[in-house]
Parts: C-alpha cells; sequence; structure tokens
C-alpha cells in the first residue's frame, strides 16, 4: 500500500511546477535585462566612436593649416646709399649691410 515512490512524486509535483513557474518568471526578466546590458553596451561604444570622430575632427580642423605653405611677394627697393654707402661694393660692407631693415621699412 505504501509505495515510496508514489508519494515522492506526489510532493515533488507542486513544488517542480512552482520552482518551474518561478524560474521561468525570473528567466524572462534576466533575459530583458541582459538586452538592455547589451544595449548599454552598444550605445557606449556608439558614444565613444562618435566622440572619437569629434576629436579627430577637430584636431583635423585646427591643425590642417600646419601643412599649407604661404607665399609672400613683395617688392623691395635695394637702396645702394643704405647698403654701401661709399660706394665701394666691397664683399664684407655688403655682408654686413641692414638688409632686414630694408625689408621692414
Amino acid at each position: 500500500m505504501n509505495n515510496p515512490q508514489a508519494n515522492v512524486e506526489q510532493d515533488n509535483s507542486p513544488v517542480r511546477r512552482r520552482s518551474i513557474d518561478i524560474v521561468q518568471a525570473g528567466l524572462s526578466r534576466r533575459y530583458a535585462a541582459e538586452k538592455r546590458f547589451q544595449l548599454y553596451g552598444k550605445l557606449a561604444i556608439a558614444m565613444g566612436l562618435l566622440f572619437l570622430v569629434l576629436l579627430f575632427t577637430s584636431i583635423i580642423s585646427k591643425g590642417y593649416s600646419a601643412f599649407v605653405q604661404t607665399f609672400v611677394h613683395l617688392d623691395v627697393q635695394l637702396d645702394a646709399s643704405m647698403l654701401d654707402p661709399d660706394g665701394n661694393r666691397d664683399p664684407k660692407v655688403l655682408a654686413q649691410a641692414d638688409y632686414g631693415g630694408l625689408v621692414k621699412s
């Protein structure tokens, strides 16, 4: 009359269903939390890439002028009276002349 297996199955049936229901309810919440976590991770990576692009854009926009070469064409009158006041055309005197002053004026 007393079958131990019959009693065990009867005793565990409600507990098993109940724990399965609890696990199923927890799984749906856990899956939702996992999807949110993945979404937050993807958003963080996207924001990081966006900031990286903004940083490189800022660096390039402010620094591109370093790669541009500018030429200035000036007409400078080389006044013989300022460069060689004696008129000897001595190379030592011409080397010591104030060429910077002529360019500035």
